[in-house]
């Protein structure tokens, strides 16, 4: 029964004590409330900002992977244009080079043979030294004929100025004056001397033909000279 009484005194001191300590805590609610909200705040704050570093991190490790791959492939890219440029003008050039030799193995072969040109230019040579020398022929015949001309235009004056030169040429007894007797050489005209020449005009222009009837007619007297009949007297006019 001790114990029974021993164990209320205590539970009505528990009970006090516990009014006691609602009591003096319900005197400090606000400031625990306060408290209690301060830690919150800081504790949502850091939670927060917690999450938004890491979240920041990983965001700035996936830029970083994401900028490094897209570099990457863009490098590689401009690797590649460049392999593709260098490559495409290798080619051109070995392809230019190509059609160089081949246009001058064609060209050489079937347009511009050398053998085909050298026997074209033998054959062209012969072409021209015979119409060269047809060409010369021309000119010669030409010279020649324009001097045959000339030779005969001045033959034919010559001839013509010698018909009435005859009275100069020489005579048994006297010289011409083409023909001195002191001289050491002669005048000569058309490779003949001009004496030769003014008598062979001479005697090609005035050769002596006998007359013939009608000239002789031509020159017989008009009138008798025997006595005129008075009947064939005409009258005079006063």
């Amino acid at each position: 029964m001790e114990h029974l009484g021993y164990f209320n005194d205590q539970r009505d001191k528990m009970i006090e004590d516990y009014y006691n300590v609602v009591k003096e805590s319900e005197k400090y609610t606000r400031r625990d409330l306060l408290a209690s909200l301060v830690i919150q705040k800081n504790w949502k704050t850091h939670t927060i900002r917690s999450c938004y570093i890491m979240i920041k991190k990983k965001t700035s490790t996936i830029q970083r992977i994401a900028r490094g791959f897209l570099e990457r492939k863009r490098v590689q890219r401009l690797l590649w244009e460049k392999f593709v440029f260098y490559n495409k003008r290798y080619f051109d050039q070995m392809a230019t080079t190509i059609k160089r030799f081949y246009r001058g193995f064609y060209c050489r072969k079937y347009i511009h043979d050398f053998y085909y040109r050298k026997d074209f230019l033998s054959q062209l040579s012969k072409q021209n030294e015979k119409i060269r020398k047809e060409m010369d022929d021309y000119a010669r015949n030409q010279i020649e004929e324009v001097e045959r001309k000339k030779e005969m235009m001045a033959k034919a004056e010559f001839t013509e100025l010698a018909k009435n030169l005859h009275h100069l040429s020489s005579t048994m007894t006297i010289p011409g004056v083409y023909n001195p007797p002191h001289a050491l050489a002669k005048p000569t005209a058309f490779g003949i001397d001009v004496e030769t020449h003014l008598k062979s005009t001479f005697k090609a222009n005035y050769k002596w033909n006998p007359p013939d009837k009608n000239s002789v007619e031509k020159f017989k007297p008009r009138f008798s000279t025997g006595p005129l009949k008075p009947n064939k007297l005409k009258p005079m006019n006063s």
